[in-house]
C-alpha cells in the first residue's frame, strides 16, 4: 500500500536472508539473552506459534530490532515497535547511546476516528499548514527548505509543537489546507512520479477527503536515532 514505504527495503531483506540459508523464525518473541561466564549462551522468548516459552541456544547475538516509536501517542512506527530490543539488550549489560535523539516526521493526520498516517510531502508542497489565526506556518517560520517534510522536519516539527504550545492550534492540532491546490503546487513536491504518486494521492483523498476540507495535522514519532 501507499503508506508502506519502508516495504521497499525489508522485503528484499528478507527475500536475501532466505537465499541465504538463515531460518525465520516470525512467531518467536525474544524476551532475554542468557548468558555464561560473561558471554552469550542463547536467547529466551515465547514462540506464540507453539504456545510456550523456548531457549535458542547460540554463540552471539545481533540486534536488529527497531527502534521504539509505539511508545508514543502518536507514531508512523508498526504497534510493536516499543522499544523491546533496547531494554533486553540493556537488561545483558550493553550500553545504550544517544537514545534522547528522536526525529519526528512533522505531518501526520490527527483526525479522530481515522488512522494516524504521515502526510506525503507533495500535499504539504501543494497547501498550507495553517494556525487558528490563518498564519501560514512555513512562511510565519522562514522555512524555505523543500519538500520542507524531508528537508526541514526537525525545524518544522517544533514549528507545528510551538504552535500548539502557543495556543494557536485548532482543536489540539494544525490545519493542512489543499484545497483548490493546482496541479502545479502538487508537483512541487514531488520526488518521483508516476502510478506512486497517483497511488499517495488517492490513498490520502479517500482516507482524509483533502479535496473537501481541511485536515488536522500533528508531528509523529518516526526515528531512533541511538541504540
Amino acid at each position: 500500500p501507499p503508506w508502506a514505504e519502508g516495504a521497499g527495503i525489508t522485503h528484499p531483506l528478507v527475500l536475501a536472508a532466505q537465499r541465504a540459508g538463515i531460518s525465520l523464525k516470525s512467531s518467536f518473541l525474544a524476551c532475554r539473552i542468557l548468558q555464561e561466564g560473561g558471554q552469550v549462551s542463547g536467547v529466551w522468548g515465547y514462540d506464540s506459534r507453539a504456545g510456550r516459552f523456548q531457549c535458542i541456544q547460540c554463540g552471539a547475538v545481533v540486534m536488529a530490532s527497531g527502534g521504539g516509536g509505539a511508545i508514543y501517542s502518536r507514531t508512523s512506527n508498526p504497534v510493536h515497535a516499543t522499544g523491546d530490543g533496547y531494554a533486553i539488550a540493556h537488561r545483558a549489560g550493553v550500553a545504550l547511546k544517544d537514545m534522547e535523539f528522536v526525529q519526528f516526521y512533522p505531518v501526520g493526520a490527527a483526525l479522530p476516528q481515522a488512522p494516524i498516517r504521515n502526510i506525503f510531502p507533495s500535499a504539504v508542497e501543494a497547501g498550507k499548514l495553517l494556525n487558528k489565526n490563518g498564519e501560514d506556518i512555513l512562511q510565519k517560520y522562514n522555512i524555505t527548505e523543500r519538500p520542507a517534510c524531508l528537508r526541514a522536519r526537525d525545524v518544522l516539527s517544533r514549528c507545528l509543537s510551538q504552535e500548539v504550545a502557543a495556543g494557536l492550534d485548532i482543536d489540539g492540532a494544525i490545519l493542512l489546507d489543499v484545497r483548490g491546490a493546482t496541479e502545479e503546487k502538487w508537483l512541487e513536491g514531488v520526488e518521483d512520479s508516476g502510478r506512486a504518486e497517483v497511488e499517495r494521492r488517492s490513498a490520502m483523498e479517500r482516507l482524509y477527503h483533502l479535496s473537501q476540507r481541511p485536515l488536522p495535522v500533528l508531528p509523529l514519532a518516526h526515528f531512533f536515532c541511538g541504540g
